[in-house]
């Protein structure tokens, strides 16, 4: 929709707050068109279904959807969710039918952070996908190779290492 300057007062506030309001996500309504035997919510960080998604957790509460939720990353430095998410994070987490987390520690610090025991987590893996797991053999040149296997994102420091790495002292080695 292009902006209206005719528009009255009202229908632009109303337009304002309808977009940013963090109500129902559309995009989540196929999921309830489907009607699945339960949803297994995948997220990067533990509590991206609170920040960005709560909505789908709503629209799942509301049709009585079962879910459960795998957590890939933590970040136990940095930032630091919002209060509001704390409360209703007990919530989302204890009403999961399974909870999965990629480490203990993980595991153990979204516990501490929530104030509660988990009663419904458990610990899973990350499955490499490889075509082989032959032993590569070590380059017989002079420079040193890497190899990242992984998100390229702020929070896992591969940008500190590329700077350590890219110094003088490491280029002459």
């Amino acid at each position: 929709r292009r902006y209206d300057p005719n528009q009255s007062l009202s229908k632009k506030l109303t337009s304002y707050v309808a977009s940013r309001y963090a109500g129902l996500n559309h995009d989540y309504l196929p999921i309830i068109r489907y009607k699945p035997d339960a949803v297994l919510i995948n997220q990067g960080n533990n509590f991206d279904l609170l920040v960005h998604h709560f909505s789908l957790y709503e629209l799942l509460a509301r049709n009585s959807i079962p879910y459960s939720i795998l957590c890939h990353n933590h970040a136990q430095y940095g930032q630091i969710p919002e209060k509001n998410i704390y409360p209703r994070g007990r919530v989302v987490f204890e009403n999961a039918k399974r909870l999965y987390f990629v480490s203990k520690r993980q595991w153990h610090l979204t516990e501490r952070r929530l104030c509660t025991t988990l009663q419904n987590a458990e610990l899973t893996w990350n499955p490499l996908n490889l075509g082989s797991y032959e032993t590569v053999d070590w380059p017989s040149g002079q420079v040193a190779r890497f190899a990242v296997i992984g998100s390229l994102t702020g929070n896992k420091g591969q940008d500190t290492v590329l700077e350590c790495l890219s110094s003088e002292k490491w280029k002459q080695r």
